[in-house]
């Protein structure tokens, strides 16, 4: 299926965006006319392919978003309420729900961290934690729960969709703030859904 007028309909629509493809996640320049550079998430070691648009194999289905581990930060990632102009992700339709960046980052749509939120790999609570404890780095646990370590002292927070919801010890039992307990179940879910 294919679904523009034109060249120009296609550029409006799919330039500088994240793509699924028949060939896994890619990010996609447009070049002249219906040729465009696709940049395969999956494939780091691969040079952007540059080809017809209209071979690619686009499949239109919607990424799901959520907590991106960013280079020992947190990203929450979610799309503005934009009217559909652009197809896919973009930087103008992204916005950041979480305290380490303003926006989100310019590079962030080529890297294999979005990658990994929307494949929805990410580590089991139990490593988030140490990763979080020990060497400093906030860590997701899954698309929408992640854990912050205090910027003064030993405390790590739980993270709910962009908003501190609680704390965790280090026996990873969770002290769930009384205004948040609603999400005590999707919590439990979470933690069995990565192992």
């Amino acid at each position: 299926m294919f679904r523009y007028d034109s060249a120009d309909d296609a550029q409006m629509q799919l330039d500088y965006t994240l793509q699924m493809t028949a060939s896994g996640l890619a990010y996609v320049r447009h070049q002249r006319g219906w040729r465009y550079s696709v940049n395969y998430l999956d494939k780091p070691n691969l040079d952007p392919v540059e080809g017809d648009i209209r071979k690619v194999g686009l499949t239109f289905e919607p990424l799901e978003l959520g907590y991106v581990n960013y280079f020992g930060s947190l990203l929450y990632l979610v799309r503005k309420p934009l009217r559909a102009w652009k197809q896919g992700i973009s930087m103008d339709n992204l916005r950041n729900l979480t305290e380490d960046y303003r926006h989100p980052p310019e590079d962030v749509l080529e890297s294999s961290n979005i990658r990994d939120t929307i494949e929805n790999k990410y580590y089991n609570l139990t490593r988030s934690y140490d990763e979080a404890s020990k060497k400093g780095n906030n860590c997701a646990f899954h698309r929408d729960f992640a854990l912050r370590r205090a910027m003064l002292g030993q405390e790590i927070t739980l993270e709910y969709k962009g908003s501190k919801v609680g704390i965790v010890n280090k026996d990873l039992n969770f002290e769930i703030d009384d205004k948040y307990i609603y999400i005590k179940e999707a919590l439990e879910e979470a933690i069995h859904e990565n192992g």
